[in-house]
């Protein structure tokens, strides 16, 4: 390369760094600082997630007591009074029912074991009186008793996932502290962050920001209080019908209807599971409990509460659905749809800007 070869690419290069370049280059280290770091503590963000869905929910409480003059402070000491005197109506009374029914499921399930091994077994004897070829019936036999294991390990992953809620007391407890210094200080926090961005970009920032927000309060907002009437709505059928642990079976169905399609499946194969133990008259009840119940939530609860989707077709929510279980399991398929519509809505941004 040639001394006046090199001048040039010297002054190509500096061009190159200078000006929007160089600003999009820090910005995009920063960023991958910010979420490299976020990554590594991990493990303590969960009461701040809680935090931030807790304020998601409050603040148009807090919003509806400023429009009758009432001092934010005051408006968020209101709400927090009401929502701990629901709670602790709720904890007097539900908290000893949960526990109960816990301890109850927990020394049950040696029972529950130990009766769908002897259906196993049943079913097992029946198929032997078939004329099978031998190949075909050692598949059988081995897939019986891989079924047996997975049987097991379920109904003991279902207990500790349940205990596991209830072991991040502290999260649960912080959270609500952390929510309301959210709450207070929002305005100071909203300006900061208002300010913090370059004048030129702000407006148009300002309304992504808008259409994300809506897409968190459909979900945050929305999916919560369908998941709590569905729940509710589950927990009082099964226990009409004699259900054992109607409660448990109720928050499971509650949690698992936040996820699109699969989810009252999820939540209703652990009851209709539990209840075939009992009797196939029972299964069929919980069946039709869990039927009922999801009429009323795709044609009554939802289009009220949630009205339109996130704008997403259904074979991608599918898709989002089935990649989050498998990337994270249950926690995955939970926020799958909610995380995809905000990615949707930032590379929709990002493609514009680019190809502008």
């Amino acid at each position: 390369m040639s001394y006046a070869s090199f001048v040039v690419w010297v002054i190509h290069v500096k061009l190159i760094f200078d000006g929007k370049f160089k600003r999009r280059l820090l910005i995009f280290i920063f960023v991958a600082f910010v979420v490299y770091f976020l990554y590594r503590v991990r493990g303590v963000l969960f009461p701040f997630i809680l935090a931030i869905i807790l304020a998601y929910v409050l603040n148009p409480l807090v919003e509806l007591l400023e429009q009758y003059k009432i001092r934010r402070l005051y408006g968020i000491i209101v709400v927090y009074a009401t929502v701990l005197g629901l709670l602790f109506l709720v904890g007097f009374y539900g908290v000893p029912v949960i526990v109960k029914q816990l301890t109850a499921f927990g020394e049950k399930i040696p029972y529950y074991t130990s009766e769908a091994q002897s259906r196993l077994r049943d079913f097992y004897r029946d198929y032997q009186r078939f004329n099978i070829p031998e190949s075909l019936r050692e598949s059988i036999d081995q897939n019986i008793v891989n079924f047996q294991l997975q049987l097991t390990q379920l109904l003991s992953k279902l207990v500790t996932g349940i205990f596991n809620i209830f072991s991040q007391i502290f999260s649960f407890i912080i959270a609500p502290i952390l929510a309301f210094y959210l709450l207070k200080d929002k305005d100071e926090i909203s300006k900061s962050i208002v300010q913090s961005i370059p004048v030129a970009n702000r407006s148009e920032l300002l309304s992504l920001w808008e259409e994300i927000d809506t897409v968190l309060l459909k979900f945050i907002r929305g999916h919560l209080l369908v998941a709590t009437l569905v729940g509710a709505a589950t927990a009082l059928g099964l226990a009409l019908i004699g259900m054992d642990f109607p409660l448990l079976f109720g928050i499971i169905s509650g949690i698992t209807n936040i996820i699109p399609y699969f989810g009252p499946i999820i939540g209703a194969v652990p009851a209709i599971l539990l209840a075939l133990l009992q009797s196939e008259t029972l299964a069929l009840y919980v069946i039709l409990v869990m039927a009922v119940v999801q009429q009323l939530e795709s044609n009554l609860i939802s289009p009220r509460i949630l009205g339109q989707s996130v704008g997403l077709h259904p074979l991608l929510v599918i898709f989002v659905l089935l990649a989050g279980g498998e990337l994270w399991g249950l926690v995955g398929m939970l926020i799958a749809v909610p995380l995809t519509a905000v990615l949707r809505i930032l590379i929709g941004y990002l493609f514009t800007k680019l190809i502008a």
